[in-house]
């Protein structure tokens, strides 16, 4: 069992954004690129436990223990005001994942994408994604 561990701000199983097919996504946070267009400006900033998040945080999957932030994802309702009320550009929610933790989520997301297709409608015209297919085209 592997010692070395990342904090990651979420997990897309799928996605097709940045071009075609499909793939996986982990936002790492503490990113030190600093761009001036950044996407995800809340992976910048480590979170420093300050608290300002937990008042934005309706649900109250947020407290202050011992010190630090604490997230309760069971509780979260994925609003992410505590997003915006962040001072630093961190996410609260982040959590440590170990090297096993995420080999076992790029299994899981491998399992399921095999098999797994998205049913949308596009006018009258049902169209099927499959996870090899581009993205948004009828396969």
């Amino acid at each position: 069992m592997s010692s070395l561990q990342a904090r990651i701000s979420n997990i897309l199983t799928w996605s097709c954004v940045d071009g075609p097919g499909n793939r996986m996504v982990l936002f790492m946070q503490g990113c030190n690129y600093a761009c001036a267009a950044c996407h995800n400006p809340y992976t910048i900033g480590q979170c420093d436990h300050c608290g300002d998040c937990i008042p934005a945080c309706e649900p109250g999957a947020l407290s202050l223990v011992d010190g630090k932030v604490q997230f309760d994802p069971g509780i979260c309702t994925h609003c992410d005001a505590c997003l915006d009320a962040c001072p630093i550009s961190a996410n609260p929610m982040a959590q440590l994942y170990s090297v096993e933790d995420i080999l076992e989520a790029v299994a899981r997301a491998s399992e399921l994408s095999v098999w797994h297709h998205a049913i949308g409608r596009r006018g009258d015209a049902a169209i099927t994604i499959y996870p090899d297919a581009f993205c948004g085209h009828a396969r």
